[in-house]
């Protein structure tokens, strides 16, 4: 049991046993609401806990979603970051064959220039 839990439970056991003894009244009183007061602050104090902790998991849930979501933005960018690059790839490609493709061409031509020079 919580340290507050235990202070209020002896100093109910001390009240109860002030009152069999017939301890003077004011001191009673004063005890008692010691003991009012001092269980409220627990009440409050348990209060305070309890909405610190609702808060604390608030936001434990949020930064998780928020979390979430920006990895599975990042995984969409990782794949346009892919396709870009594959294509770019694809377009090298496609120029060195284009550029094999003008280079036979133009052997094909100076050859058969040559031939009609002959």
């Amino acid at each position: 049991q919580p340290a507050f839990e235990l202070d209020l439970m002896r100093g109910g056991a001390d009240f109860i046993s002030k009152l069999q003894q017939g301890g003077a009244s004011a001191q009673i009183h004063a005890e008692y609401t010691a003991l009012q007061d001092q269980i409220q602050r627990a009440k409050s104090a348990r209060l305070q806990v309890m909405q610190a902790r609702s808060t604390q998991e608030s936001a434990r849930r949020d930064a998780q979603k928020r979390l979430s979501e920006s990895q599975r933005r990042l995984q969409g960018l990782q794949a346009q970051l892919l396709r870009a690059k594959q294509e770019v790839v694809d377009v090298r490609k496609e120029i060195e064959n284009t550029k094999q493709e003008a280079l036979q061409y133009a052997q094909d031509a100076a050859s058969t220039l040559a031939d009609e020079n002959k």
